[in-house]
C-alpha cells in the first residue's frame, strides 16, 4: 500500500492488517467464528404457517374440485372406447388453446384490479369490475363459440387428424361450448372472492 493511498483512506490501514477477519459482526449472544445455525422456534413457524393454511384451504379445495370435474369427464368417456377418449382429449386441447387461454388471459387483469379496489375500500368498483369481466368474457365467447361450432372439424382435418376423429372432436367441442358461460362466470366470481 502506498503512502498516498493511506492518507486518502485512513481506515484502509486497519482493513489491510487483518484480511482474514469476518466482515459480518456477531450479534449479541453469538459466538464469532465458524458457521452459525439458524434455529427458529417452532412456535414462530406455526404462527406463520397457520394463517396461510387457514386462508389457503378454500382455494385449494376449489381448485381440486374444479380439476376433478374435468378429470371425471375424461374418465367417464374413457369407458366408451379409445376413439371417443381420443376425440375428447383432442377437443379439450383444441378448446383450451383456442378459447380458454384467450378468455382467461383477458380475465387475468381482474386479479390485480379487484385486489386494488378491495384494498382501497372501493367496494362499488369491485362489483363493477366483476360485472365487466363477466360481460367481456361472454362477449369474447361469441367469436370463440362460432369458431368451435363451424371450424373445429375442418381445422383438425387440415392438420392431419382422421376426418371421423375430427368430426367426433368437433361434436364434443359443441357440447363443451354449452358449459363455457357458466365456467367463465365461476372463474370471474372466484377471482372476485380471492381479492377479499
Amino acid at each position: 500500500m502506498r503512502a498516498t493511498d493511506a492518507k486518502a483512506d485512513p481506515g484502509a490501514e486497519d482493513a489491510d492488517q487483518d484480511e482474514s477477519a469476518s466482515l459480518l459482526q456477531p450479534v449479541d449472544g453469538e459466538q464469532s467464528g465458524g458457521p452459525q445455525k439458524l434455529n427458529p422456534p417452532a412456535t414462530n413457524v406455526w404462527k406463520e404457517i397457520g394463517p396461510a393454511l387457514t386462508l389457503g384451504w378454500p382455494m385449494v379445495a376449489s381448485q381440486y374440485l374444479d380439476r376433478s370435474a374435468q378429470q371425471l369427464c375424461v374418465m367417464l368417456i374413457g369407458h366408451l372406447g379409445p376413439e371417443q377418449l381420443g376425440a375428447v382429449v383432442l377437443a379439450t386441447m383444441w378448446c383450451n388453446i383456442t378459447g380458454l387461454s384467450l378468455v382467461m388471459g383477458g380475465m387475468s387483469g381482474l386479479n390485480t384490479l379487484c385486489a386494488q379496489a378491495f384494498g382501497a375500500g372501493n367496494y362499488q368498483r369491485l362489483g363493477v369490475l366483476l360485472q365487466r369481466a363477466i360481460l367481456m368474457c361472454l362477449l369474447l365467447l361469441i367469436p370463440i363459440g362460432l369458431s368451435w361450432w363451424f371450424v373445429t372439424a375442418w381445422v383438425l382435418a387440415l392438420i392431419g387428424i382422421d376426418p371421423a376423429q375430427a368430426e367426433l372432436s368437433a361434436s364434443f367441442a359443441k357440447v363443451y361450448l354449452l358449459v363455457m358461460p357458466a365456467m367463465l362466470t365461476v372463474q370471474a366470481i372466484q377471482t372476485f372472492f380471492r381479492a377479499q
